[in-house]
């Protein structure tokens, strides 16, 4: 067994960093043999995988981790190369990476299918409630058994929190869903109980909004503090950065920690782009910053250089630029396209030609997926306005149970979706407030309504 401090020397010693090792959660030091860590701190590999080096490597012996990161398959999938691989065998990993259920959902084949097995995967993808709720199946689905998904999608509470149903839900059990949507806390803080609620547990919840930092810094009280711990907040808004960059100190910053955020402000790379220097940069760290600035692509495409390429990686923006399609659509290559991967983009775009909407087809669209157009589409087409649809690419960007929902609002009180100009009813693009001032109610009880009456 060994302590954290004699950990730390022999780090030194082996030359490696890392960061947050303090962190209770890093890993169980008592766990793992002196011989066992010494073996696996002097291998080659952390030279050109130092990414790799986390808590996970201890499940593993030095020279089981050699034969999984030097697989073949990595080199045609090296996005997948993360420290989760470390939860499985070199022979269970090409196991799951050939399996053909990818074929039919390649959005699926992301780091965390490695916790689990290859049957458990075909099982969680073939199960019949996706039918009824395919914006659920992503890759988080991934984090529960088949049977553990069913319980939490079957739950009672989503009559009542239908907008909370999204895949971050799979990150809890049913049991901690439930007693994180009770707590008293949202009647104070309605605005917070969204999604990124189900990354804490509810005493951690209660912790974080409690906090009194917030009374000097109301406009940091958002849902993205569910990211970080009561200590990471206080130390993230008391960096004295803040004074000289004022701006950047958004609810984006709970990103990352302390260290990080000093860490990318002070990068060189702003003196050339101080375009690019906003609350944007947070989603990445300060080497994935230098090498997408630092990208040759951007010499050809200048005006794609925005805050929007940190949504992705260097090499996925090289692999959505270099697609084809823009060759024959051009004007389709915007900073947008930023918010999908390259295979996302490319299955809208198959799904507008093999549908015969391709001239049609915006910018816009992109920033959805192809299954979603499809439901919008399908819904356009059961109440006749297909054609206002394909017309107004924006329209695709509300989520398919509000645009539901208010339709049927709009039925049942015999008002147009459609105006006689070919404009959408505004009630579409309205806010709550205003919503509920011309209306007298608002969008989370018009969507609670209208899937309350769907179930019955």
């Amino acid at each position: 067994m060994i302590e954290i401090n004699d950990f730390k020397i022999l780090l030194k010693q082996y030359g490696i960093i890392i960061n947050n090792l303090n962190d209770n959660e890093w890993f169980d030091l008592k766990k793992c043999s002196i011989k066992k860590i010494k073996e696996i701190l002097s291998l080659e590999v952390w030279k050109t995988h130092p990414e790799l080096l986390t808590p996970t490597v201890f499940l593993k012996s030095a020279q089981e981790i050699e034969k999984i990161v030097n697989l073949e398959i990595w080199k045609e999938h090296p996005e997948l190369l993360t420290s989760t691989v470390f939860y499985k065998s070199a022979k269970e990993i090409e196991e799951i990476i050939n399996l053909e259920i990818w074929k039919e959902h390649p959005e699926l084949l992301t780091p965390t299918v490695f916790l689990k097995s290859a049957q458990e995967i075909e099982k969680i993808v073939n199960l019949e409630i996706w039918k009824e709720h395919p914006e659920l199946l992503t890759s988080t689905v991934f984090y529960k058994s088949a049977k553990e998904i069913e319980e939490i999608i079957n739950l009672e509470i989503w009559k009542e929190y239908p907008e909370l149903l999204t895949p971050t839900v799979f990150r809890k059990s049913a049991k901690e869903i439930e007693e994180i949507i009770k707590l008293e806390v949202w009647k104070t803080h309605p605005e917070l109980l969204t999604p990124s609620v189900f990354l804490k547990s509810a005493k951690e919840i209660e912790n974080i909004v409690n906090l009194k930092i917030w009374k000097s810094h109301p406009e940091l009280l958002t849902p993205t503090i569910f990211f970080k711990s009561t200590k990471a907040i206080e130390d993230i808004v008391n960096l004295e950065i803040w004074g000289k960059y004022p701006e950047l100190l958004t609810p984006n910053v709970f990103r990352r920690n302390a260290s990080e955020i000093e860490g990318i402000v002070n990068l060189e790379i702003w003196k050339s782009h101080p375009e690019l220097l906003t609350s944007n940069v947070f989603k990445k760290s300060a080497k994935e910053i230098e090498d997408i600035v630092n990208l040759e692509i951007w010499e050809k495409h200048p005006k794609l250089l925005t805050p929007t390429v940190f949504q992705k990686s260097a090499r996925e923006i090289e692999d959505i630029v270099n697609l084809e399609i823009w060759k024959s659509h051009p004007k389709l290559l915007t900073s947008s396209v930023f918010y999908k991967n390259a295979s996302s983009i490319m299955q809208v775009y198959n799904y507008m030609k093999c549908k015969g909407y391709i001239n049609y087809i915006k910018a816009t669209h992109f920033t959805v997926t192809a299954n979603r157009l499809d439901e919008i589409f399908y819904i356009a087409e059961e109440n006749n306005i297909l054609g206002a649809f394909l017309t107004n690419a924006s329209m695709c960007i509300i989520p398919v149970n509000e645009l539901k929902a208010k339709i049927e609002y709009l039925k049942e009180h015999f008002m147009p979706i459609v105006l006689e100009d070919g404009k959408f009813n505004p009630i579409f693009k309205m806010s709550n407030k205003v919503m509920l001032q011309k209306y007298g109610i608002d969008k989370k009880t018009l969507i609670a309504n209208y899937t309350s009456q769907r179930r019955k």
